[in-house]
């Protein structure tokens, strides 16, 4: 069952911080808004970033191995600034201005916003385990083929859905030392070699 505003205000007025800070509702400033809408919450962008470097460019081999991905960071460059023009079918890391904390009975899945969709930007679907809780690297693609678009900070960006699970979980995510993303800070991270199946 996906939760309600009426529902996820209830876990927030409980002293549950599901999401720091909490907007109970619709913030608009000059872009994309953010805060409670009817059935999830609308997440922020901050203005921390991880871009690819050109792959063309490096004098290493361009392939990334998903078995190993300690070369990450030679070709990829941490920036902080205010709005990211994001090049066609370039994919860069964003980080949530909002920290999560996700209870062992419910589960969050981060969607893409509709605005975004129609320009052409993917946000990727994320889930948020039961027990995880940091900031949220957030993947975006511009899926476009020849244009470039910007974002801003402090801007929506996406949507997390809250969803309670049939029963507590019995393995939640960091318990046990297996969540390789648990306490995630305020900044994008890269994705860390698989070890323990998380």
């Amino acid at each position: 069952m996906i939760l309600s505003d009426k529902d996820i205000i209830k876990y927030f007025t409980a002293g549950k911080s599901l999401v720091v800070p909490f907007a109970g509702d619709k913030q608009v400033t000059k872009g994309i808004s953010w805060g409670l809408s009817s059935a999830g919450y609308d997440i922020r962008i901050a203005d921390k970033w991880i871009t690819f470097n050109n792959p063309y460019s490096l004098k290493s081999a361009s392939i990334i191995d998903t078995h190993d991905f300690s070369n990450l960071p030679s070709t990829t460059r941490e920036i902080i600034q205010e709005s990211l023009v994001i090049k066609p079918g370039e994919t860069v890391l964003g980080v949530s201005v909002e920290y999560f904390n996700i209870p062992s009975g419910l589960m969050g899945i981060c969607v893409g916003r509709s605005t975004l969709a129609r320009l052409g930007i993917l946000v990727n679907t994320t889930p948020l385990e039961p027990g995880w809780s940091g900031f949220l690297t957030i993947e975006i693609t511009n899926l476009n083929r020849n244009r470039s678009i910007r974002i801003h900070a402090n801007e929506g960006i996406a949507q997390v859905l809250f969803m309670q699970t049939s029963s507590l979980v019995q393995n939640i995510y960091g318990a046990t030392g297996q969540g390789q993303y648990q306490n995630q800070a305020a900044h994008p991270v890269l994705p860390t070699s698989p070890k323990r199946g998380y």
